[in-house]
């Protein structure tokens, strides 16, 4: 069922392009998958540092969540314009590449570990969207890893129904939504991956940070620590810009 999904898919997005010629998916520039401006916005690179449920958390975003980078994330997120991947995963491997010549830097990661998103979520997408991300973040971080760097370790599930991230208002009830929700997939097997590891996390869009911290808390009791949290867009808080991470470059 899966791959007639996927093929259902494919054939939609090639009848979209014949009908419809593509525009950049952030400000819909005629002829571009993301236009040299709008990519641009992806380089700001944010940092900040989660705070919350007795863990701090050192975290990176590609750019602030607004406008065309807003676009742009909905576009890839939600409406399988599967072609924003390898400019998404530049992107993460940029803003990886300028967190190992900084903070993180400090330490080697062992792992880099995406969020999860619902099963009936990764269902409806026909595929794991989030993985482009981390094997973008995973090569950025290359030289802050043992040998041949970290390792993708897609681990951890979210099971149950709920609203999606966005449209949850609040931190409570964000918060209250995950709730023993986050876990490690594998059983003893999962943990195993987990223990001892130095862990990067790897997210789409940050809100209120309740995900990011529940994963976090799911790879500390699987005996691992999280070093680092990155996400390819961040939503500010009301007026806030937040300060930027130095070195972040299309390299």
């Amino acid at each position: 069922m899966d791959g007639v999904l996927r093929a259902a898919r494919a054939w939609e997005r090639e009848l979209r392009d014949l009908l419809l010629p593509r525009g950049c998916a952030g400000c819909d520039r005629p002829d571009e998958t993301l236009c040299a401006d709008c990519r641009a916005l992806f380089l700001t690179g944010r940092a900040w540092t989660l705070r919350r449920d007795g863990i701090a958390v050192p975290c990176f975003a590609c750019a602030d969540y607004r406008g065309a980078a807003r676009n742009a994330v909905l576009a890839w997120k939600d409406h399988d314009d599967v072609e924003l991947d390898a400019d998404f995963a530049d992107a993460m491997r940029a803003l990886g590449a300028a967190a190992c010549g900084s903070v993180v830097g400090a330490v080697d990661v062992d792992a880099v570990v995406p969020v999860p998103s619902s099963a009936a979520s990764r269902r409806r997408r026909g595929r794991a969207h989030v993985r482009p991300l981390a094997k973008g973040v995973a090569a950025g971080l290359k030289p802050c890893g043992a040998g041949t760097g970290p390792r993708i370790a897609d681990v951890l599930r979210i099971g149950g129904a709920g609203a999606k991230s966005v449209a949850v208002g609040g931190v409570r009830g964000r918060a209250h939504r995950l709730d023993d929700r986050v876990r490690v997939a594998g059983g003893g097997r999962g943990s195993e991956t987990l223990r001892g590891r130095r862990v990067a996390l790897v997210d789409d869009i940050v809100t209120t940070g309740a995900t990011l911290a529940h994963c976090a808390l799911a790879v500390r009791a699987a005996g691992g620590v999280v070093v680092a949290a990155f996400a390819l867009a961040r939503t500010p808080a009301p007026g806030e810009c937040g300060p930027t991470l130095s070195g972040i470059s299309a390299g």
